[in-house]
């Protein structure tokens, strides 16, 4: 009984995943229809959806559509809406997304996009939503990553404003010899909303951490690591024209 009571289990779940991709492949397809682009021109495996935690009744959806593409290189054109989750009707979109809202993809690759639902609360009423983009370069001698946020707030007539471009939120790079011997340099970022304001607009503190650190081979053979430095900044992003800088 215990067993079977286990396997009823195990096939509610897979029933679960099954329906939800289902559902998820359907929203899309009702809003490329919408957007007027093709399944073939979406870079499907890089497709983000997400609800907004504040607004259960809407969805954040991210469609990087393809517009050029060779054999080491693509170029992304980013499609973020907001969607009635009921219905997939589009409800807000990023007008600019077709002008200067765009993604290349090269010998550091585009691998990831992810959305960020934390609570950036820009005003009292007005909280803004993030993109995050990952990008990773696929060289064992010289690894690097990197990870970039943009912030996007409702706008009027059904539009999306970005307030914040592609800040680096975190970055790393080093040397490696294929042995033991490297050398690495990480970088990450946290924004914390100020109380201060510019421009009726909360200033955005952003605290930087880098560490600078090394393996090395023992006398014994063995790989060890160290870290060289730490060093930690503090950068205040103000809001003036439009954007945060």
């Amino acid at each position: 009984m215990r067993i079977q009571s286990k396997n009823n289990g195990l096939i509610l779940v897979l029933f679960l995943i099954i329906f939800s991709a289902h559902a998820q492949n359907e929203q899309i397809d009702q809003v490329l229809l919408q957007l007027d682009i093709p399944l073939s021109r979406c870079k499907e495996e890089l497709v983000a959806i997400k609800k907004t935690p504040n607004h259960p009744d809407e969805t954040i959806m991210v469609i990087p559509e393809i517009i050029s593409v060779d054999e080491y290189h693509y170029e992304l054109s980013g499609h973020v809406v907001i969607v009635d989750t009921e219905t997939s009707k589009i409800k807000y979109r990023n007008v600019e997304s077709d002008i200067t809202y765009t993604w290349d993809s090269d010998a550091v690759e585009l691998n990831s996009i992810s959305i960020d639902t934390a609570p950036y609360m820009i005003t009292n009423e007005v909280r803004a939503f993030g993109i995050r983009l990952g990008y990773y370069a696929h060289s064992r001698a010289n690894p690097y990553s990197k990870q970039t946020l943009t912030l996007f707030v409702k706008d009027k007539e059904s539009s999306l404003r970005r307030i914040l471009n592609e800040l680096l939120i975190s970055e790393s790079e080093g040397e490696y010899d294929g042995r033991c011997a490297s050398r690495y340099s990480d970088t990450s970022k946290i924004l914390i909303m100020s109380e201060n304001t510019t421009n009726g607009y909360n200033d955005i503190i952003s605290q930087s951490t880098k560490v600078d650190s090394k393996t090395y081979e023992t006398q014994t053979g063995d790989c060890e690591e160290k870290t060289i430095s730490k060093t930690k900044d503090k950068q205040v992003l103000k809001y003036e024209h439009g954007h945060y800088h």
